[in-house]
């Protein structure tokens, strides 16, 4: 699980939400995460807070639907913009390490679609 020889790949949907240097800084934390052998399932997911200074960002590591939890910080003086948008990232032991949004953000967004269509048409 999770092997460090395997090939790292970033979604296009994440490369468009998340840019380059804040995906370097989630790999540096998950790197960090896998170096103390903290990684226990097959999927991961990282949730960003709304508040950050302009070196960190504060992030809840989870793992198993919450059942692991770790608040972590994460050092980042990037752009900032891409924060407070609800974005969860997810990392995916697949034939290679898979960055992507969560499956958890694509399912709310397709249901707010659904009702802005929806109350659209009444």
């Amino acid at each position: 699980m999770f092997e460090s020889t395997k090939s790292r790949v970033v979604t296009e949907e994440l490369a468009k939400r998340l840019p380059e240097e804040a995906q370097t800084a989630v790999w540096g934390m998950f790197d960090t995460m896998m170096n103390y052998k903290a990684i226990m399932f097959p999927e991961v997911e990282i949730w960003f807070a709304d508040d950050y200074t302009d070196s960190i960002v504060g992030v809840m590591f989870v793992q198993h639907d919450g059942d692991f939890q770790q608040e972590m910080e994460m050092p980042y003086s990037g752009d900032h913009s891409w924060l407070g948008k609800g974005l969860i990232v997810s990392i995916r032991d697949e034939d290679n390490i898979v960055m992507d949004v969560s499956a958890r953000v694509l399912a709310y967004e397709a249901a707010v679609a659904e009702e802005e269509v929806n109350s659209d048409a009444e």
